[in-house]
């Protein structure tokens, strides 16, 4: 993101858009309004973590930067990640996906997918 106010740009949103497309995912029908028109955020997000024994907010180290997708009819927000995305780098990504190697492989995995944030 070159953006000095960290916007995406129009190629980001695209690469963004393609990725969607190039996973197969078809644009969801918003599950309030029924909608499947959706406008893609001109910033990434990230949630708080949490850490330490109080499960306390964490303000750097890991994080989940998100592409948001809104839509356009009634405003509720889909969250995707960007790393997953590939609109950020990979820092560390373990897969749940089956491979020949680890055929039983869980399809839900506990080990998620982070950035330094």
């Amino acid at each position: 993101m070159a953006d000095p106010d960290g916007k995406l740009s129009e190629d980001e949103k695209q690469l963004f858009a393609k990725w969607l497309v190039s996973q197969g995912i078809p644009p969801p029908v918003c599950p309030l309004c029924g909608s499947r028109e959706w406008a893609i955020a001109d910033h990434l997000v990230q949630p708080l973590t949490l850490g330490g024994a109080q499960r306390s907010i964490q303000l750097s180290g890991i994080g989940y930067p998100q592409v948001m997708l809104i839509s356009a009819k009634c405003g509720h927000t889909l969250f995707v990640n960007a790393v997953v995305a590939g609109l950020l780098p990979q820092h560390k990504v373990q897969s749940a996906i089956p491979t020949p190697e680890s055929p039983a492989s869980p399809i839900i995995s506990t080990r998620g997918t982070a950035t330094d944030g």
